[in-house]
């Protein structure tokens, strides 16, 4: 959903579907991303992702109701959830 971007909110997203996806939120190369009140429905490979390049990212009341997983990629810097 995000990729090399910075600065930016993402909020109140609803991920849906009946074919496992590879990703639903993936904060790949971005930077000071704020994703705020997603909700995942659907089968991921990757749920909520951190990825490589990131830095100060926050998952803030987010919620999986899947079979949930943090999948924290290498090199990433100073994300939280």
């Amino acid at each position: 959903m995000s990729e090399e971007i910075a600065n930016v909110t993402i909020q109140n997203i609803t991920t849906t579907g009946d074919h496992l996806a590879y990703y639903t939120i993936a904060m790949a190369a971005v930077h000071n991303v704020l994703a705020e009140k997603v909700k995942v429905y659907n089968k991921a490979v990757y749920l909520l992702s951190f990825n490589t390049f990131s830095a100060k990212n926050v998952y803030k009341d987010c919620e999986v109701f899947t079979d949930s997983a943090l999948d924290q990629h290498s090199r990433t810097l100073q994300s939280f959830i």
